[in-house]
């Protein structure tokens, strides 16, 4: 599978882009202005496993 960097995942055409590629099991890195909800992202989503970084 290939790996993603998504830019401006925390919501709009970033976020459908981002849960698209989860769905069909790609690697992601997601960035965003707003750390809170990029970081709440994995719960939300139902992904298996995430990391963070700061």
């Amino acid at each position: 599978m290939a790996r993603y960097l998504i830019v401006g995942a925390h919501g709009g055409i970033g976020e459908a882009l981002a849960r698209r590629l989860a769905r069909e099991g790609h690697d992601l890195v997601l960035t965003g202005r707003q750390a809170d909800a990029i970081e709440a992202w994995p719960a939300n989503s139902g992904l298996r496993r995430s990391s963070a970084m700061r």
